[in-house]
């Protein structure tokens, strides 16, 4: 039986293993994602990712109160994001592969909206204030990686290969997260291409 991984950083920040915003999380991973052929790979790949910083960002929020509080604050919009993409995944629940995909394409493009757009948003916004102009972001790319990505799942729940399917789901949600942020970066510069 493989072990349970626990959620570092999450429970720093709530203080218990069993606060219900931990059992959220854990929900989702172990309930909804872990079930699936693609949410077990990509959990493979993520822990990999997670586990390799989240011990020393715990051990500084047990003794850093002002980080602990900041962190709880900030999980809070991914439970959200988490929550709301397995509400829109929810009706092909009867094809867990494909909810699990449409989850994952969900959360990633809330997370890169919520968490990486506004910094975006502010570079540009301040480079445009400092008349400095910023190379412009290449969405098509983004595109491309995305469909190389869903090509790669596809190719993997065929032949069940592990390893095409770690690869695969990472560069989808890589790529959604850098969609989701720069949806609203593309918003602000037609809006002030528009104006000019």
């Amino acid at each position: 039986m493989a072990e349970e991984k626990r959620c570092l950083i999450a429970t720093a920040a709530f203080g218990s293993e069993v606060a219900p915003q931990i059992q959220v999380l854990r929900e989702f991973r172990d309930g909804f994602v872990m079930k699936t052929f693609a949410g077990e790979n990509f959990m493979k790949t993520f822990n990999a990712f997670y586990y390799s910083w989240s011990p020393y960002v715990a051990r500084a929020e047990y003794e850093n109160p002002a980080l602990r509080d900041f962190i709880r604050i900030a999980i809070y919009p991914l439970i959200y994001s988490l929550e709301v993409s397995r509400i829109i995944a929810q009706p092909f629940s009867t094809i867990p592969e494909f909810a699990v995909l449409v989850s994952g394409i969900i959360a990633s493009l809330l997370i890169g909206l919520i968490y990486i757009s506004p910094i975006l948003l502010t570079i540009i916004l301040a480079s445009r204030w400092r008349k400095k102009s910023l190379p412009n972001i290449r969405k098509y790319y983004i595109i491309l990686a995305l469909a190389f990505g869903l090509l790669l799942f596809s190719i993997a729940e065929v032949s069940s290969i592990t390893i095409v399917m770690m690869l695969g789901s990472a560069i989808i949600v890589l790529a959604c997260i850098a969609l989701g942020a720069i949806l609203p970066t593309m918003a602000v510069r037609y809006l002030a291409d528009r104006k000019n």
